[in-house]
Order: C-alpha cells, then structure tokens, then sequence
C-alpha cells in the first residue's frame, strides 16, 4: 500500500509556484529600504570618523599618529565612494522580477567583497596609528593598551566580515529562489 502510494506521490506532476508580481515589487521595496538605511548610518559613520581624524591631526603629540589621522580620512573618502559605487539603492525601473534579481546580485557582492573596499582601507591608518603610539610612548602598561587595542579592533573586524559574509549568503539565497520564477 504504501509503495502504491509513494508511486502516486511521485507521479504528480505540480504545477509551478508563481509569485504574484506585488510580492516581487514588495520585496524590492523592502531591500531599497533596507539599503537606504545601512548606507545612512554607513554614511554617517565615515563623516564622523572624518571629523575626529581631521581633529587628531591638529591635535595628537606624535607626526606619524597625525599622519595616520590624514590616511584615515582618505581611507573614509575611499569607503563612501566604493558604497556609492557598490551599494547603493536605486529606483525600481523596468521588469521588476529582472530589476530585483541585478539589484540583490549586486548587494550580494557589495557585501561578499566587504574586506576588499571597506574593511581592507581602514588597517592602514590603524597600523600607521599603532605604529605611532608605539614610538611616541614606551611602557609595559601602553604595550598592552595597544595591544589589546589592536586585538578589540581585529575581532570587530573579523565580527563585520563575518556578518557580511552571511548576509551574501542570505541575499544568494533569495536570488536563487526568484531565479525558479524567471524560469
């Protein structure tokens, strides 16, 4: 009995889930949304870290700590054109199962390649930052300061790219499944 019924399970030839045009348009408005929202607080982010390294330069005791302020402000500049560039939200034109797929892939590989545009640019001024601290001041106690410092920083970043590379993931998964609908 139980054969005849996987037989019958198996033979059934379903017809093809169909989402309605209003969920795609819905969710593409919702990932607009959502893009909108990281690039303002990234935006932000970057304007700030601009504001204080511009303010250490004037202010820090040491020229390469100053000079490590001037490449984090280039590095912040370089940050917001790649998320410009990369990432950021655009209107909804044309079909919008296809705009919504190229929309997804490419916020798919604005975060997957995170550590190229985003993370990679800030290690420098902090290397030139922890370079500069430890010449200007030489102490057991400022070692380790600096040193956890440096290991605080590296797990944040470690944290981001790891957020990143699960969010690529997440956005590869909805490509593939509105993929099944093109189709």
């Amino acid at each position: 009995m139980s054969d005849e019924l996987q037989e019958l399970w198996q033979a059934q030839n379903p017809e093809p889930f169909q989402m309605p045009l209003e969920e795609i348009r819905r969710r593409a408005e919702k990932l607009q949304k959502r893009v909108r929202w990281r690039n303002g607080r990234e935006y932000i982010s970057c304007l700030v870290a601009i504001v204080i390294s511009a303010r250490w330069i004037w202010t820090l005791p040491n020229p390469i700590m100053r000079a490590g302020s001037a490449v984090m402000i280039v590095s912040m500049l370089y940050v917001m054109f790649q998320l410009y560039r990369r990432g950021s939200s655009r209107e909804i034109t044309g079909d919008c199962l296809e705009f919504h797929l190229r929309e997804l892939e490419r916020q798919r590989d604005a975060v997957a390649s995170v550590w190229r545009w985003y993370l990679g640019p800030m290690i420098p001024p902090l290397l030139v930052w922890t370079i500069g601290s430890l010449a200007y001041k030489r102490s057991l106690s400022h070692l380790l300061f600096v040193a956890g410092f440096t290991a605080v920083c590296g797990l944040v970043f470690y944290a981001v790219g790891r957020l990143n590379q699960r969010a690529a993931r997440c956005l590869e998964r909805q490509i593939e499944e509105l993929e099944h609908f093109r189709n």
